[in-house]
């Protein structure tokens, strides 16, 4: 393996397709190749990691056997009893149970870091995603967690914050809300996510109004992602009906699906 340029290696976990896919494309595929050399981890097929990085990177396909989706139907059933002190110290000792299930897959992912004389491993999903950040400082190798959304740290997070080298967030909002959490902000560089310009041919925008029934002087508005409760499909809604009441003329769209299996929307 040549070694006149470092290689960086992106760890995804998502199991579905979603909008971490997407940026990680992104990513991908904006890195000057003559510079770096990218490589990929991550948990859905092979094809479709290919597909969202322009076949540009070296893909491995290292699934969990406790992915996030396992742990949020987790926390799901643990949120709902009753005695705090409970809920806490179940949280602990099954956070303690993930952690020695995914150990074959930090293995793993070390050989891959071996194989492929990584210099920087450039973690995707926050620091919900530890397992890359584990084998980062088993193999002295250089970190940074990428953030999309908020969350309060663990206790083994607060304890890894330090062997962490950057911290990418991708808004203010987002810096305010880790720093308020208790994440160190100093470590922390705002990088909004690209955006990838495209151009719909006005017969196709009259095609797409025409298939869901939008009149051509409706005014449309959306929200695009999967269908979990914490993307703020509910927020949505109830902000919808709002702008309805406004802008009778206005239209919402829901673009996604459940990919995320048992998901739970009582309110």
């Amino acid at each position: 393996m040549t070694r006149d340029i470092p290689t960086v290696l992106y760890a995804d976990e998502a199991v579905s397709f979603g909008g971490s896919i997407v940026v990680l494309g992104s990513l991908v595929e904006a890195i000057d190749k003559q510079k770096f050399r990218p490589v990929v981890v991550g948990e859905m097929s092979r094809s479709i990691l290919s597909y969202h990085t322009r076949d540009s990177a070296s893909i491995y396909v290292i699934p969990r056997m406790f992915n996030y989706v396992h742990w949020m139907k987790v926390l799901s059933v643990i949120g709902r009893i009753r005695f705090k002190f409970l809920r806490k110290l179940l949280i602990y000792l099954l956070s303690g149970v993930r952690s020695l299930v995914n150990t074959i897959y930090i293995v793993r992912l070390a050989k891959v870091i071996l194989k492929e004389k990584v210099d920087l491993i450039h973690v995707t999903n926050g620091m919900s995603n530890l397992e890359p950040i584990i084998a980062a400082i088993l193999l002295g190798r250089k970190c940074i967690v990428h953030f999309h959304g908020p969350g309060k740290p663990s206790f083994v997070q607060r304890l890894l914050f330090f062997k962490v080298h950057k911290y990418i967030v991708i808004s203010q909002y987002l810096l305010k809300v880790l720093g308020d959490s208790g994440y160190p902000t100093e470590r922390m560089s705002v990088i909004p996510n690209p955006v990838q310009e495209t151009h719909a041919l006005p017969s196709e925008i009259s095609d797409f109004r025409q298939r869901y029934g939008l009149g051509s002087n409706d005014k449309v508005f959306g929200i695009v992602g999967r269908i979990v409760k914490w993307k703020g499909h509910i927020e949505f809604l109830k902000s919808a009906f709002t702008v309805f009441k406004r802008i009778p003329e206005s239209k919402a769209l829901i673009v996604g699906d459940f990919s995320d299996g048992d998901l739970n929307f009582q309110e």
